[in-house]
């Protein structure tokens, strides 16, 4: 799945949010044929957005140091994101 540029770790929770409602109304819809493709769809849809780590964001340089800190962030950040967090949308 392909993001615009600007995730950030708000736009990504407004996200998160939105989906897990389209998820839930998919499932609490049980009288359409189509209504298990919904919710497969949806969790799909869910499942794909990034999970905020240094790995992944627009700040990180060589050496796993952050652009923003000027130094190699601690182990929880790295493994979870800070708020200055950007998606890089590199697919790998």
């Amino acid at each position: 799945m392909s993001f615009d540029s600007d995730v950030t770790v708000p736009r990504l929770a407004a996200l998160r949010k939105r989906y897990q409602a389209d998820l839930d109304r998919a499932l609490k819809n049980d009288h359409e044929e189509n209504s298990a493709l919904w919710v497969e769809f949806n969790t799909n849809r869910l499942n794909e957005l990034p999970r905020p780590m240094c790995a992944n964001c627009v700040h990180l340089q060589t050496g796993m140091r952050c652009r923003l800190a000027g130094a190699v962030p601690p182990p929880e950040v790295r493994e979870n994101g800070c708020e200055a967090w950007e998606f890089d949308d590199i697919p790998f």
